[in-house]
């Protein structure tokens, strides 16, 4: 009588992070691994939803910065909150203080859901400041760097945002240089060109990060 043959073991996706400077254009990669059937999920996206009305996170900012901090229907104002905070270090640490442990909650849930999928080959985490929040991330396998020379950033910054280029400067000042993330990272993409061959070098890496653990 033959013996059955044990059934295959289940591997797991690959769990990478994605992350870059602001106006570095990571979130242009990020959807070129999202169409080529990559997981994707997006820290600023959770962020998001961890200062809805009525959430623990909200009621945290507003205690601390008032209530200028929201618009006319009780939400967060992004902007008026950014003007604060990159202007200040210790009102940038606090916020953090208060999300990103909420933001890593969120995260982990989606990523156990996410796991659980025999058709997922790639889970992609973006997260802009993964190295500046101090957090350890031992999920993940891979780091992918996105980098553009600041001038680049800058003015990307101001055509997407509508800030002036001073206020973009800030934003990339308060963040690590690419020098000392690149350091820390597995895979850097430099986006200085077109978008054909920014999706040329990214397809490179999604080729090899793609295979299973």
């Amino acid at each position: 009588m033959k013996s059955k043959s044990p059934p295959p073991t289940k591997r797991s996706p690959n769990v990478v992070a994605l992350t870059g400077g602001i106006g570095s254009g990571k979130s242009s990669v990020a959807k070129m691994l999202e169409r080529w059937g990559a997981a994707v999920v997006d820290a600023d996206i959770l962020a998001r939803a961890a200062v809805e009305p009525g959430t623990p996170g909200l009621a945290a900012l507003v205690e601390r910065f008032g209530g200028e901090i929201l618009d006319d229907d009780g939400r967060l104002d992004r902007e008026s909150l950014g003007a604060i905070i990159f202007a200040d270090k210790p009102s940038r640490a606090y916020v953090e203080s208060v999300l990103h442990p909420r933001i890593r909650e969120m995260w982990l849930a989606k990523l156990e859901l996410l796991r659980r999928s025999p058709l997922l080959d790639l889970i992609v985490y973006v997260v802009p400041l993964l190295f500046e929040s101090g957090a350890k991330y031992p999920e993940i396998k891979k780091i992918i760097l996105v980098t553009a020379p600041e001038p680049l950033r800058v003015s990307r910054i101001v055509e997407r945002d509508a800030l002036s280029p001073e206020a973009a400067r800030a934003r990339i000042a308060a963040q690590l240089p690419d020098e000392q993330k690149a350091k820390r990272s597995d895979y850097i993409i430099t986006n200085d060109s077109s978008l054909s061959q920014l999706e040329e070098k990214t397809r490179l890496i999604f080729r090899e990060i793609a295979r299973r653990c």
